[in-house]
């Protein structure tokens, strides 16, 4: 089975950019923000549905990768990224936080499964390998990329800000104990 790349960076540092160039298929992902003229590539959610959902106990246990940022919600559904069509998925830090816990939780439950009777439900459970890979940028560049696919001023200051203190040490950490790799750019 081929391992799902997951890919964390700060903002503008070509996450996206890079993979869809060589062609590879983004995992789909979803969120209650507001859609970009330019991101074709999320699923839009009313923060209606989400609520509905998680009133009915079924949202947690189907998503990965979760996370919130400026009040929105994003995720990715455990069915997606065990999809093999799909290369490539965008993390957080705290939604690859998020992800790598459940992916342990549910490698015991897994383990305890086929250990008694041999089934796993592939919809229920994150079961495909995965890598991790950082994206290192500088400033400066990732500014000018902001700029280019369109994001405003102020924006790209408050991501720029944001990004400096959530990205401290996770660099490190993906390096060394998650065994992830460094595309600097």
């Amino acid at each position: 089975m081929k391992p799902m790349i997951i890919l964390v960076g700060p903002s503008g540092g070509g996450k996206n950019y890079i993979p869809k160039t060589l062609g590879m298929k983004y995992t789909p992902g979803n969120t209650t923000r507001e859609p970009r003229d330019t991101d074709e590539l999320m699923t839009y959610h009313t923060l209606k549905n989400i609520k509905d959902l998680q009133v009915m106990g079924l949202f947690n246990s189907k998503i990965c990768g979760e996370t919130t940022f400026h009040g929105n919600y994003y995720w990715t559904y455990i069915t997606d990224y065990n999809n093999e069509q799909n290369d490539y998925m965008i993390l957080s830090p705290e939604g690859l936080m998020n992800f790598i816990n459940k992916y342990k939780e549910h490698r015991k439950i897994m383990d305890k499964i086929l250990s008694e009777n041999g089934i796993v439900q592939g919809e229920k459970y994150l079961f495909r390998p995965y890598k991790i890979i950082y994206f290192e940028c500088s400033e400066k560049q990732r500014k000018k990329n902001m700029k280019k696919r369109g994001d405003k001023r102020n924006f790209i200051k408050s991501r720029i800000k944001h990004d400096r203190e959530a990205y401290k040490g996770i660099k490190e950490l993906i390096l060394g104990e998650l065994n992830g790799h460094l595309i600097q750019l």
